[in-house]
């Protein structure tokens, strides 16, 4: 039977990030924030945690997105991931890119499993606030349980209520449009950090602007798509549409 503390330490101990976002995922075990059932591949059946407990800890502990929702929570020919957890790496690289250090107020855009906004609460500390958005209740309510003693506020639904302003946004969610609601929530020098394509994602600046950052290779690939985002926010529309493959 695989040890699953170790398996998780293991895999702190291969992120390429600063010491504060280590110790950050070392408070916080994958495996807790897992669901029993997850989907291994793109075809075929899901896989419960009762009935092949090694092969769904060898799955957790990759360095690599986890999909924990299918098609919605229904069925189809095709597993397509509607909630997953991001791949460890690119968490740590996008918190880094976010500069999150002790008092800040962090918006989480994607709930997913409560991972991250778990590792968000203890960068912010006993001073800050993470606020984290989940479009799906019933993921929303599994994320609630397990971070119950982190101190994070969950919201079922699509925005943050009220009217606070945020020291930075970190969207984990495949989106199609960048909401004005996120920009207008942003302090005067705080970044969006957005999922991109792959292993990259980009800033989205206050002002409408965006610049990229993420895997090199993929900036590459995906130089044009940036330049149309950008374009798109700049022209003054604030909810511009990603190119396919940045979705």
């Amino acid at each position: 039977m695989a040890d699953l503390n170790d398996l998780h330490a293991r895999l702190v101990a291969d992120l390429d990030t600063p010491e504060d976002i280590r110790a950050a995922f070392a408070a916080h075990p994958r495996h807790r924030f897992i669901p029993d059932m997850i989907w291994p591949s793109a075809m075929g059946l899901p896989l419960y945690r009762t009935a092949d407990p090694e092969q769904w800890a060898r799955i957790v502990y990759t360095d690599d997105a986890v999909t924990t929702q299918a098609n919605d929570g229904g069925s189809g020919p095709v597993n397509r991931p509607t909630s997953s957890s991001s791949a460890p790496q690119l968490m740590a690289d996008m918190l880094q890119a976010a500069n999150i250090e002790p008092g800040m107020r962090v918006l989480e855009i994607g709930t997913g499993t409560g991972w991250n906004a778990a590792i968000l609460s203890t960068l912010v500390g006993p001073t800050g606030s993470v606020t984290t958005v989940e479009i799906d209740p019933g993921v929303a309510s599994h994320a609630s349980l397990r971070l119950a003693e982190t101190g994070v506020r969950v919201i079922s639904g699509t925005t943050a209520p009220g009217t606070d302003t945020y020291d930075a946004i970190i969207a984990t969610c495949a989106v199609s449009h960048v909401p004005p609601e996120w920009t207008e929530r942003l302090g005067q020098s705080a970044p969006v950090v957005a999922l991109g394509a792959g292993d990259s994602w980009v800033y989205i600046w206050p002002d409408g602007t965006v610049t990229y950052g993420g895997d090199a290779p993929l900036l590459e690939r995906f130089t044009v798509g940036y330049e149309l985002l950008d374009g798109a926010v700049s022209a003054g529309s604030r909810t511009p549409v990603l190119p396919e493959g940045l979705r």
